[in-house]
């Protein structure tokens, strides 16, 4: 009888973990047959009844979530699934295995993504080459990645001169490898000012960074583009070219009134060190009558928060919350303003507007604040989608070592695409730490 009684507590504990597996089994089988919203109901009974959250079998629900998106046929559906899954990095590998065994532009594109993930290492993929040859534009971009040498370059080129416009855009982009072929960057030359499609034209603009001298001309008159978008895609790119005739090309653009382009000059300006840069973005965000441009001018405060701390010091006291917002997020990430940004950017975390106070909430909480978790929390009910949105990234932070999930749970079947697939990997991100 003492033998059996002493068998007992192992017994129990056999029959509890026996209990856990039947639990969970289930919650997987719903998970892996697509049926997430079985699968999370399954799971919130399985912690009620367990006591606490179990991350990594959340953790396999959000990566059906990402690997239903990824392989929609759905095209923007699809499309978002797989930036999410970059999201993922080097954890996204098993799961992109699985779906490039699919056949077809879903196999070819994770396909694609884990050769790049291997850092285009090796032999390509044989379906790569194939997806070369397909009149499906979406599978003839995948392949795009196996391209190499002369050969490769001269496929663009014939792309970026006569595909459809989304595909002179996408070969464009992938010319930027190239660069030193001179064929190519006259090829990138003549797209970037005779092309009908701002998308391309922008796609050249940004191709032809980094390639010295021979392409300012091309780039400076792009400057004088009819489209905003290529005139704001030019400073950066102009800059990587040529940094010393860009420095006063671009110093010549900080024009008074400031334009949305003489303020992205100015931030080009500052991450280069440049100390006009400074000066025009300081007298933007102090005078300048439009609120756009302040906070467009805001967004460099980062970028010369070492040498303008006193200066932004001030200004992280602006009443208008997106411009001391910025400035108060920029200072804390430097230890002597840390903390004069941080009490700044608390009573922002309690302001009405939702937008606002999660950005400084998201801020609190990386630097440690205990605070900040509960109103992120809450913030993940917000009926406004980007506040969803900043909320989910923001929780990663918020949970700290806990490692806690489970408040993500119902953010998975969210109504805004972009809130679900972010919130599959943050739980992915959450669990493997």
């Amino acid at each position: 009888m003492r033998a059996s009684r002493s068998l007992l507590p192992l017994a129990l504990l056999a029959c509890a973990a026996f209990g856990c597996v039947g639990a969970t089994g289930p919650i997987r089988d719903a998970a892996r047959q697509g049926d997430v919203a079985t699968a999370l109901r399954l799971y919130q009974d399985y912690t009620e009844t367990r006591g606490l959250g179990d991350a990594d079998l959340l953790a396999e629900v959000a990566v059906q979530v990402l690997r239903s998106a990824a392989g929609s046929e759905d095209a923007p559906t699809r499309a978002a699934g797989f930036s999410a899954i970059a999201g993922l990095g080097v954890r996204g590998r098993e799961l992109l295995e699985s779906l490039s065994e699919r056949p077809g532009v879903v196999g070819d594109r994770a396909a694609a993504a884990l050769y790049e993930l291997n850092g285009r290492s090796g032999t390509a993929p044989a379906r790569l080459r194939a997806a070369l040859r397909s009149r499906d534009r979406e599978r003839r971009v995948a392949g795009m990645v196996t391209l190499r040498g002369a050969a490769g370059a001269r496929r663009l080129m014939r792309w970026l001169r006569a595909g459809r416009a989304p595909m002179r855009a996408s070969a464009a982009r992938a010319l930027a490898r190239w660069r030193d072929d001179q064929a190519v960057t006259a090829a990138l030359v003549v797209a970037l000012r005779d092309d009908p499609e701002a998308m391309v034209r922008a796609a050249s603009a940004m191709a032809l960074g980094g390639r010295g001298e021979d392409v300012a001309e091309a780039l400076l008159a792009a400057l004088e583009d009819r489209d905003a978008i290529v005139r704001m895609a030019v400073p950066s790119a102009l800059m990587a070219a040529s940094p010393g005739r860009g420095r006063e090309a671009l110093a010549a653009l900080l024009v008074d009134p400031p334009t949305p382009l003489s303020v992205e000059t100015a931030r080009v300006l500052v991450a280069r060190g440049d100390a006009r840069g400074d000066a025009y973005l300081l007298r933007v965000m102090g005078t300048a009558t439009r609120r756009e441009l302040r906070a467009q001018a805001a967004v460099g405060s980062i970028g010369m928060a070492t040498r303008q701390a006193e200066a932004l010091l001030r200004l992280m006291r602006d009443d208008d919350h997106e411009v001391a917002l910025r400035v108060a997020s920029a200072l804390a990430s430097m230890e002597a303003t840390r903390q004069e940004a941080l009490a700044a950017l608390r009573p922002m975390a309690r302001l009405p507007d939702g937008f606002v106070a999660i950005r400084a909430l998201s801020v609190l909480a990386q630097h440690g604040d205990a605070t900040a978790a509960d109103p992120i929390r809450e913030a993940l009910d917000s009926p406004d989608a980007t506040v969803r949105r900043l909320a989910v990234l923001a929780w990663s932070d918020a949970t700290g070592a806990s490692g806690d999930c489970d408040p993500l749970v119902p953010r998975l079947r969210d109504d805004d695409r972009s809130v679900a697939l972010l919130a599959a990997v943050e739980i992915v991100l959450i669990a493997s730490r």
